[in-house]
C-alpha cells in the first residue's frame, strides 16, 4: 500500500516496516505494551481494543461499549489491501519482514516475545544495510530528517494562533482552484 499511496518501491516499504517495528519493540521493552495485528482489529475491533486497554492499564475517553457502534461503522475488511500470509518472499528484506510479522502475530496471540529472534532480525537487517553504499544511506537519512523537520514545522503552523484566521482564505483559494 505504500507503493500505491507514496510511490515507494516494494523494498523501501519492507525496509520502513522492518525499521519501525523493530524500533518500536526495542524501545518499549520493559514497559507495559500490547501487540495487535491489523487483522485482529478488522475482525474483532472491540475485543482487540479492550485487550490493548487492559494490557496498558488504561481507559478510553469514551467507554468501548458506547463507542463500538461507531468503531464498527468505521472499520471494515475493505481496508485490507493485501495479506502478508499470502505473500512469498521475493527479496532478503521481504523474507525478514515476513519472519518478523510472523513472530509479532504470534506475540499478539499471547505468546512471549522472543528477544533473541528479534535481535537476529535486527542484525540481519544491519548486515543487509552494510552492503549498501554509504552515500545512499546518508542520502536516505538526510531525506528522513528533512521530512521530519517539515512535518514538525507544519504541525507548529497548524497549532499556531494564526492558522484559524487564515481558514477563510484557504477556503476561497480552494474554490478558485489556485494560490491567492
Amino acid at each position: 500500500s505504500l507503493s500505491k499511496r507514496d510511490g515507494f518501491s516494494h523494498d523501501k516499504g519492507m525496509l520502513l516496516w522492518l525499521e519501525h517495528n523493530l524500533e518500536a519493540e526495542r524501545l518499549t521493552r520493559g514497559r507495559p505494551r500490547a501487540f495487535a495485528t491489523f487483522d485482529q482489529l478488522l475482525q474483532h475491533p472491540g475485543d482487540t481494543l479492550n485487550r490493548i486497554a487492559q494490557a496498558l492499564e488504561m481507559s478510553f475517553p469514551i467507554a468501548l461499549d458506547q463507542a463500538l457502534p461507531g468503531i464498527n461503522a468505521f472499520i471494515s475488511p475493505q481496508l485490507r489491501h493485501h495479506s502478508p500470509a499470502q505473500t512469498a518472499a521475493t527479496s532478503e528484506l521481504e523474507a525478514l519482514a515476513l519472519q518478523l510479522f510472523a513472530h509479532l502475530s504470534e506475540t499478539s496471540e499471547g505468546r512471549p516475545v522472543n528477544e533473541e529472534l528479534l535481535e537476529n532480525v535486527a542484525a540481519e537487517l544491519a548486515g543487509i544495510r552494510a552492503g549498501w553504499p554509504a552515500l545512499v544511506v546518508e542520502h536516505l537519512s538526510a531525506s528522513q530528517q528533512r521530512g521530519g523537520h517539515a512535518q514538525l514545522m507544519l504541525n507548529r503552523i497548524i497549532r499556531s494562533g494564526s492558522w484559524p484566521w487564515g481558514r477563510p482564505f484557504r477556503v476561497i483559494e480552494r474554490m478558485l482552484g489556485g494560490d491567492i
